[in-house]
């Protein structure tokens, strides 16, 4: 009963977060390299800052998602984030 690890983890956040990864930020990035590229006014460095601090936060935000996928992969333990289940099965 308190073998936890035998339990089925659910892995396609992990994954689906893996590939999204690998495929999106280059894509993401090589879009915005492309739209800062087009210069049509005459501030060119104010778009190519403001363009690489989006990509910067956008990747921050993706690599933090899969950050939480690897804490989500396995829930049950004794670290502050995991599942408290023999505190769930003592009050049931």
């Amino acid at each position: 009963l308190y073998d936890y690890d035998d339990q089925p983890v659910p892995f396609f956040y992990v994954h689906f977060l893996g590939i999204l990864i690998v495929m999106y930020l280059p894509l993401f990035s090589m879009q915005m390299a492309i739209n800062a590229g087009i210069h049509l006014e005459g501030i060119t460095w104010f778009k190519d800052v403001a363009f690489g601090l989006v990509v910067v936060l956008q990747a921050s935000f993706v690599i933090g998602l899969r950050l939480l996928a690897r804490k989500l992969s396995n829930p049950f333990g004794s670290d502050v984030e995991h599942l408290s289940v023999m505190h769930y099965i003592n009050i049931s």
